[in-house]
């Protein structure tokens, strides 16, 4: 159980299969949302001390991905047999009523008093667990372990300090799968003091972010590409998707579709060219989202979702939408798309012409009407319009 005295965030309950005890931990950190799972390895076991408020030695730490993430410790068991066996099924009977919950990263701590050998036999108990997880239906990333001062992944001996220089965590990106990452504070507000002393036109911003998806070519000067996109357009970018019309004109513009409705299917299908585009619009909507009031969030989530649909990656998709969700829990677009996640239905990118000059936003509600986008010609049993 937590060492008295510790502090740790969120809600705790207790989690007691035989005489196994651990700790979960609701956690609202930006560093340990999911992107998070995908950064620096050092970085997940120095994250996890930090939202504990203490390094749990002799401890199982799951680091979860959901809306906004969660941690789950529990007590190592004093042998890798058949204890192992009832502590990955104990986990993943808790985390199948979280929900939201996807994918998971193990962490063992080994005790205080283990080396780096005795360490690595605990990487038996994670592997067990990671089985019944898998089995359960969750995508279990590579594990660590930690030993003292240094961390290996479980997956290969490579064993590494834990701590660098003075100990201070690297400033991590917003470049993540799933969540962005919030900017640092001053970063933010210069780029909301540059919105409100210059703001670009939502045409312009939208545009430059619609350019900067371009595959690069050379200019007369023998530059290639597009300029990159400032944070005080992304923050105009982040505006604009709060209105139904530019939002989906920037939809449309990334997925190579018609503004006038977003078409579902069974299957994602996008091409080589259509793919890259995808995956260049990911980080760029990310950092808009990072550098957005929170106010705008639900809106930026869930187009970087739709985007994340038409990439394939509906776990990532579904995540983000419950981001969004926990946000507004009245965005009727995150909502829907939700539904449509759930019941594998995804955009198809391929089907759709290029995109058409932006219109003038007329006035509409935020979020949007998906019945009054819908294309009665456009439907068929498996296929509808989303607006």
């Amino acid at each position: 159980m937590t060492p008295s005295g510790a502090a740790s965030t969120g809600a705790a309950a207790s989690l007691r299969p035989g005489e196994l005890t651990g700790t979960l931990v609701a956690m609202t950190s930006a560093l340990l949302l999911p992107s998070a799972l995908q950064r620096t390895g050092r970085e997940l076991p120095l994250g996890i001390e930090r939202e504990l408020g203490y390094r749990p030695t002799g401890s199982l730490v799951l680091a979860v991905e959901r809306g906004l993430g969660s941690l789950v410790r529990v007590d190592l068991p004093r042998s890798t047999g058949d204890a192992g066996e009832e502590l990955g099924r104990a986990l993943a009977g808790l985390l199948a009523r979280e929900r939201f919950a996807e994918r998971v990263v193990p962490v063992v701590f080994a005790p205080a008093l283990d080396d780096a050998e005795d360490a690595w036999e605990h990487g038996a108990t994670a592997d067990r667990v990671a089985v019944h997880l898998g089995r359960a239906g969750f995508v279990v990333l590579p594990g660590l372990v930690v030993a003292g001062e240094e961390w290996s992944p479980l997956d290969r001996v490579r064993w590494r300090p834990l701590r660098e220089g003075d100990g201070v965590l690297a400033e991590g990106d917003v470049s993540g799968p799933v969540v962005p990452r919030p900017a640092p504070l001053a970063r933010q507000r210069a780029a909301w003091a540059g919105l409100a002393a210059a703001p670009p036109t939502a045409d312009h911003a939208l545009g430059r972010l619609l350019r900067s998806l371009d595959p690069p070519s050379p200019s007369a000067s023998g530059e290639t590409g597009a300029p990159a996109v400032s944070d005080v357009e992304l923050v105009a970018v982040a505006h604009a998707l709060d209105d139904p019309v530019l939002r989906d004109h920037v939809v449309a513009g990334v997925l190579g579709a018609r503004p006038d409705g977003w078409i579902f299917g069974a299957r994602p299908t996008p091409g080589p060219g259509v793919t890259a585009r995808l995956g260049a619009a990911v980080p760029l909507l990310r950092r808009a989202a990072s550098l957005a009031p929170e106010s705008l969030l639900p809106s930026v989530l869930t187009v970087i979702a739709l985007v994340e649909l038409a990439l394939g990656r509906v776990a990532s998709a579904r995540v983000l939408l419950g981001a969004a969700l926990e946000q507004d829990r009245d965005y009727a677009l995150a909502g829907l798309v939700s539904r449509l996640a759930a019941a594998g239905q995804v955009p198809h990118p391929d089907r759709w012409p290029a995109l058409t000059a932006p219109a003038t936003p007329g006035s509409a509600r935020r979020g949007g009407s998906a019945r009054s986008r819908r294309t009665p010609a456009a439907r068929s049993s498996r296929e509808e319009r989303v607006g």
